[in-house]
């Protein structure tokens, strides 16, 4: 019996695509901190007065930002947050919440944690070097809240999603009134048993 004799062709190496991963950091100062767990919930309160609402359009409209927050916010953030926090580097769309917004800000954060932070006097955290800042990166999402530049920790206290505290034209649309859905909400009503 004769044995097949077919030429084996050499396997040669591509180049991937895939980006070389640097090795995990062991540590970083930085902390995300969500010690008021509301910071994901939704206000149209502020519409009127002030044009401002973070209720969505849908749950997939949700779902696209929060995973914004967590795979592209979160990484950026643990792994740059000295020049992130830093005003005078400009880094992305972060920055100090305006001074005239800063009233605003309070207010949503208010409304939106209710009376988990009724106690807070933000006054005095400002002084105690807490400043609210406004975070983004890609896209119309914003992060709103506090950093404790001596501990280094960010605390979340509400998603502007639609770029409506520091309005930009080429984000805001007209539609928001219409904006209903708060993942809040949606959560309670599917997970909390009724009485």
């Amino acid at each position: 019996m004769a044995k097949n004799k077919r030429k084996i062709p050499d396997v040669s190496v591509t180049q991937s695509n895939i980006p070389e991963q640097q090795p995990l950091p062991l540590k970083s100062d930085f902390n995300f901190f969500p010690y008021y767990p509301r910071w994901i919930n939704t206000t149209d309160s502020f519409y009127k007065k002030y044009n401002f609402t973070n209720k969505l359009k849908n749950a997939e409209e949700f779902s696209n930002n929060i995973t914004e927050i967590t795979t592209v916010f979160l990484p950026k953030l643990y792994q740059d947050f000295s020049n992130i926090f830093n005003p005078a580097k400009h880094y992305g769309n972060c920055h100090p919440v305006a001074k005239e917004k800063v009233e605003l800000v309070e207010k949503i954060s208010r409304e939106i944690h209710g009376s988990d932070i009724e106690k807070i006097d933000f006054e005095l955290l400002n002084e105690n070097r807490f400043e609210w800042w406004y975070l983004g990166f890609i896209g119309s999402t914003r992060l709103v809240g506090l950093y404790d530049g001596d501990s280094y920790r960010f605390y979340p206290m509400f998603i502007d999603h639609h770029h409506l505290i520091h309005l930009n034209d080429h984000f805001n649309q007209s539609d928001y009134e219409r904006y209903g859905f708060c993942p809040v909400m949606k959560y309670e009503q599917n997970n909390i048993p009724s009485k």
